[in-house]
């Protein structure tokens, strides 16, 4: 059964990523707002579920592990993200890159850190 939670949870991860992607097309000329955009919210849905489970909230191991493993897994894009900053670097753009690993990094520390947060307050 964890192996189906991860695989429906990586599923929809992935048809989310990609709708992100779709949606955020026309805004993303250069730099990668739909890649930085999913790292932030895995990053603040990893974060409320890691709170809810640190607030010792009943929940079953299989949706923790759909989601956590499964959805943030297929939604992030950690590798698209090294990818598009190499890519950056590349093509000589070193202040989009610098700008995207920071706000990429400093967002999603955040992200985590507010996602435990309303977790705490949900409890």
């Amino acid at each position: 059964m964890e192996w189906l939670a991860i695989f429906i949870g990586g599923g929809m991860g992935s048809l989310a990523r990609f709708g992100m992607t779709k949606t955020f097309a026309s805004w993303a000329t250069e730099f990668p707002v739909a890649t930085l955009l999913s790292n932030l919210l895995a990053c603040l849905i990893l974060g409320f579920v890691a709170g809810l489970v640190a607030q010792k909230a009943q929940l079953s191991p299989l949706l923790k592990l759909g989601i956590t493993t499964g959805f943030c897994g297929g939604f992030s894009t950690f590798s698209t993200f090294g990818l598009e900053s190499v890519g950056l670097l590349s093509n000589g753009k070193l202040l989009l890159a610098g700008a995207y690993v920071l706000a990429s990094v400093a967002l999603c520390f955040v992200g985590i850190w507010v996602g435990q947060m309303l977790a705490r307050q949900s409890s």
